[in-house]
């Protein structure tokens, strides 16, 4: 059964299924608020696909109830940012996949066993445990970013003859036009991404050879991915209300969910508030931002508490650490984002904070100072939380965006 096929109904028992496993129809009906008949016949539909199985249930009883079928397919994720390049495998579970398994899948003459990847590695929060990769990302220019992309779609087409590789997600700082799949400009990297879309990134090989493997690609970006990310797997899988994620890489994003929804906004560009212009700080060239403003935000921020460590190339933890050496910077930062979240909270009701990407490590180190703040801001009762995906959560969202793009969410995220 092809997966477009799909009706908003099976996306949502599909969904129901993964976020309530082991349970039966009837709960499952209940659950969804989709009538008996039709939650039968949808499952049915499933388990003949192969997407979803029978499985012991959680309640005393011989009946079986029903669960994801894990294998039946995977996700690979990757994020493109201004320090690395992250890399991250699902099953069809949204679970982390055990980065032994994805190996033993490959050649011993696989392109993606290399030092490249094996020696650039810092899975910290995750140990080495599971299948997430690290590696510098290139300064040289677009062709070497390029040639890491096509590797990537060559380690999915490699691990699809052992196992259905559905999607290759890739996310990007900067302005990104998700549905037509187009980089409309990323300036935070060291070269130019302007109006560049699959068809640029990819050789026309290899766009013939993912479309002969069935392997869908989707653009996304890097803070909207995370933001999915947080939402499916992460901290607010089970958070109710107004949320905003913060991501920082080189500069700051931010991702809204309101009312059920990821906001886009114009064009997709809602919440990349890294560049903004800040009139007052326009009088001098030495603060040419490199998307060519003067007095952009971004550039300014960077300059204030990192003239010791580069952004663009450390982790959180280098940063965290930096900053615990640095009280001046520390006290810059903390006050930079009390006053954006504060800013934030004026105009929308948010109930939740989540700091994603870098700030996941940053905040330890500013904690406390950052609860002064939101004490003095009134905010005491806003929810503020880590992330529990990491420096991994764009990459991780970057694959979860490939199985909307494919399958789609049911409330069409």
């Amino acid at each position: 059964m092809p997966l477009i096929e799909l009706t908003e109904s099976d996306k949502k028992i599909l969904s129901t299924i993964r976020n309530n496993p082991n349970q039966k129809r009837a709960k499952i009906s209940e659950l969804t608020k989709i009538a008996w008949t039709s939650t039968t016949t949808s499952i049915d539909k499933l388990i003949e696909a192969g997407m979803v199985q029978k499985a012991e249930s959680n309640q005393e009883s011989d009946k079986k109830g029903l669960a994801i079928s894990e294998n039946f397919a995977y996700l690979l994720g990757a994020s493109i940012g201004t320090s690395h390049i992250k890399v991250s495998v699902l099953d069809f579970s949204f679970n982390f996949v055990k980065k032994e398994i994805v190996l033993s899948l490959l050649d011993k003459n696989s392109s993606f066993i290399s030092d490249f990847w094996t020696t650039n590695g810092f899975n910290q929060q995750h140990g080495e445990e599971y299948a997430f990769w690290c590696a510098d990302t290139p300064s040289k220019g677009l062709l070497d970013v390029k040639k890491l992309i096509n590797d990537l779609c060559e380690f999915a087409i490699e691990l699809n003859k052992k196992i259905n590789i559905l999607t290759i997600g890739f996310s990007f700082p900067g302005h990104i036009d998700n549905e037509n799949n187009v980089i409309i400009k990323s300036s935070n990297l060291d070269f130019e991404l302007n109006n560049v879309g699959i068809n640029t990134l990819l050789t026309n090989d290899m766009l013939k050879r993912l479309d002969n493997n069935e392997i869908k690609i989707c653009l996304e970006h890097n803070v909207k991915a995370a933001a999915v990310a947080e939402k499916n797997i992460g901290v607010l899988k089970d958070q109710n209300g107004n949320s905003a994620v913060l991501y920082f890489g080189t500069g700051l994003g931010i991702a809204f969910w309101l009312n059920g929804k990821l906001y886009r906004g114009k064009s997709n560009a809602a919440g990349q508030l890294g560049h903004i212009k800040i009139n007052y700080l326009s009088d001098t060239e030495e603060n040419e931002c490199s998307c060519g403003d003067k007095g952009c935000l971004e550039q300014n921020i960077r300059d204030l508490f990192m003239d010791n460590i580069s952004v663009k190339k450390s982790t959180g933890k280098e940063i965290a650490d930096w900053l615990d050496a640095n009280e001046d910077a520390k006290t810059i930062i903390t006050e930079y984002l009390s006053k954006t979240i504060f800013n934030i909270s004026i105009l929308l009701e948010i109930d939740c904070i989540v700091f994603s990407g870098k700030l996941s490590e940053i905040y330890y180190s500013i904690e406390n100072l950052f609860q002064e703040k939101m004490i003095q801001n009134n905010q005491a009762n806003m929810l503020v939380t880590t992330s529990s995906l990491g420096e991994y959560s764009a990459s991780i969202g970057a694959a979860l965006c490939g199985y909307n793009s494919l399958i789609g969410f049911p409330d069409g995220y």
